[in-house]
């Protein structure tokens, strides 16, 4: 197999790889590397400096903090990965050592990376232990990984079995599964950074170009390895997020089985070009249900399948019983808001949500209103209130009674306005350690029953996860209310509104209903609108209906407002409910039991 290519990122974890390791000068011993416990701040010596910044590969006996290093596992143009033992427990960890730069873009991806691995609980997942920082480098302590890269593994043998392949593909998917259902997006994902324990078992590493993504927010960053990046980064077009992962996903499983990439071409110009055509060759056969799968992920965006497919496709569920497990917490909706658990997110995410508050108040209310609600389904995808319930749950597995006093800042102060940039490496230490605290396994998974945001009575009657998505909601408690109210007015829906030539309150709404029940658009109307959810090509566009009957004109009009950016998709749905009530026309064509 032809080796794949680096595009603007290096792939800076490895382990197991059998690199020609040497010593300096035959040095054993050349720091101590104290800690700072308050601050995160480690003393590195001028020799530990020399070993960094130079193509060592290690010093053995050289410490950062507790941790003696061991031997270079990895290293690329701006990172390293070294294998080191805890001096206190005698286990082996990967440390990735990252020399810092004057661009806080770098910073940044350092400090994501760092709270989303520390936060993030899944077998196939790798996980963050602990984090130290210099004035020059970043060190990042992961679990240590003892086995191979996916792609030695593909390079020995030339390509994989199906049933191999697939035991593979399944675990990927699942940690990528776990992965968007917390609202985050890796865009990084190749072979390399998939890494085959003794085991047998994948772990997904290298989170460090992995972002947060919410459907009110389209990303616009290119990044991740050429031979594996979906059309739409090269052409610049803003995308949500996991739609690129699912291209990436297809050609890591063209890989396994082929033994190839679908794209290839000396001249980088020409490769970009095949990406972007989307069009490519089987060089190997295999099987239908196979080429059927990769065939339908490596698709322009419009076309391509989302995650959910992938999942329940044929070839995936050959020879299992069930769809993959993505090892999703158990959520309930929230009945308060730690405050304490709020400050320490609104300082380490002080670089990237700045609105945390309002989002996670404006959640607790739609949880206290109905906690079986679309829109709550809606809210609970949200980067800030995911992260509000990952923290909870690291929370509740350290069993604290209350949340350690410099979890938040590391600084004594109470005042957010304190908190800038600069001091973020010591915020982002002190979260770390905490969700560390206590090594163990998270109650809060697949086998957990019982929810840390209600008391345990109340969960007893509660059966709904707010994670799954959501259906239609029960027309009784719709009707029983008569929602949402018709709203008199004498300009609002006269000019963007669609107006209803014929009809009274109960026809017009009446007409709605059959309208979104014929276009398969999940909705629940509350006291002003009704909430509506449309998913085309893979893609939701949430949008609501007002309804509004101007006093003068004595006519009524349907207003639809998109909730999300999905412009296009809103546009499509607009139509196609306009065209519904042309078809309708006046009451006289309108059935008496539409519904």
């Amino acid at each position: 197999m032809q080796s794949t290519s680096k595009y603007n990122c290096d792939s800076d974890y490895i382990a197991g790889r059998n690199y020609n390791t040497k010593r300096t000068n035959g040095r054993e011993e050349l720091s101590t590397g104290l800690t700072n416990e308050e601050t995160g701040v480690v003393n590195i010596s001028d020799e530990n400096n020399i070993f960094f910044k130079k193509n060592i590969d290690y010093v053995k006996g050289s410490r950062i903090g507790k941790y003696k290093l061991i031997k270079t596992l990895g290293k690329g143009s701006c990172a390293k990965v070294v294998q080191a033992e805890d001096c206190e427990t005698g286990e082996y960890v990967a440390i990735k050592i990252i020399e810092r730069t004057p661009k806080q873009l770098s910073d940044i991806r350092i400090y994501r990376e760092a709270l989303i691995c520390s936060l993030f609980n899944h077998p196939h997942i790798i996980k963050l232990l602990d984090f130290f920082h210099t004035t020059e480098y970043f060190f990042l302590i992961f679990e240590y990984v003892d086995g191979q890269q996916l792609y030695d593994i593909i390079l020995n043998k030339g390509y994989l079995d199906e049933d191999e392949a697939r035991k593979y593909f399944r675990q990927i998917i699942s940690a990528v599964d776990y992965s968007h259902r917390n609202s985050v997006v890796h865009r990084d994902l190749k072979i390399e950074n998939i890494l085959i324990d003794r085991n047998d078992n994948i772990k997904l590493i290298d989170f460090g170009l992995s972002n947060f993504y919410d459907a009110d927010d389209l990303l616009g960053t290119f990044c991740g390895s050429l031979y594996f990046a979906a059309p739409e980064l090269l052409l610049g077009t803003r995308y949500t997020g996991p739609e690129i992962d699912v291209w990436s996903l297809g050609v890591i499983l063209y890989v396994m089985l082929v033994g190839k990439v679908p794209f290839d071409d000396e001249n980088i110009h020409a490769l970009q070009n095949k990406i972007k055509s989307c069009k490519f060759k089987f060089e190997k056969t295999i099987s239908p249900e196979a080429q059927d799968l990769i065939t339908n992920m490596i698709l322009s965006s419009d076309a391509r399948i989302n995650l959910e497919n992938v999942k329940k496709s044929k070839w995936t569920n050959l020879g299992y019983k069930n769809l993959t497990n993505n090892f999703m917490t158990l959520r309930k909706p929230i009945i308060e808001i730690n405050k304490n658990i709020l400050r320490a997110l609104q300082a380490a995410m002080f670089f990237q949500f700045t609105d945390m508050e309002r989002v996670l108040m404006q959640y607790l209310q739609i949880c206290k209103g109905d906690k079986h609600s679309l829109e709550q389904t809606y809210w609970c995808k949200k980067p800030v209130v995911i992260l509000y319930y990952l923290t909870m749950e690291k929370f509740n597995e350290l069993n604290y009674k209350s949340i350690p006093i410099d979890i938040d800042t590391g600084m004594n102060t109470k005042s957010l306005i304190d908190i800038t940039i600069e001091k973020q490496p010591i915020i982002i230490y002190n979260f770390v350690r905490f969700t560390n605290a206590k090594k163990n396994n998270n109650p809060y998974n697949l086998f957990f029953s019982r929810s840390v945001f209600e008391p345990e009575m109340e969960f007893l009657n509660m059966t709904k996860d707010v994670s799954l998505d959501s259906c239609n909601i029960s027309e009784d408690e719709n009707k029983k209310h008569n929602f949402p109210k018709i709203k008199q007015s004498i300009i609002k829906g006269l000019f963007k509104g669609i107006k209803i030539k014929n009809g009274d309150k109960d026809y017009v709404k009446n007409a709605i209903i059959k309208i979104l029940l014929d276009l398969d658009i999940t909705y629940e109307a509350n006291e002003k609108s009704y909430f509506c959810s449309y998913s085309h090509s893979g893609v939701e566009c949430h949008f609501k209906i007002d309804l509004y009957f101007n006093i003068l004109l004595l006519e009524h009009y349907v207003v639809l407002n998109c909730l999300n950016r999905k412009k296009d998709n809103f546009k499509l749905v607009t139509e196609l409910i306009k065209e519904k009530l042309e078809e309708i026309g006046d009451t006289s064509n309108y059935p008496e039991n539409a519904i």
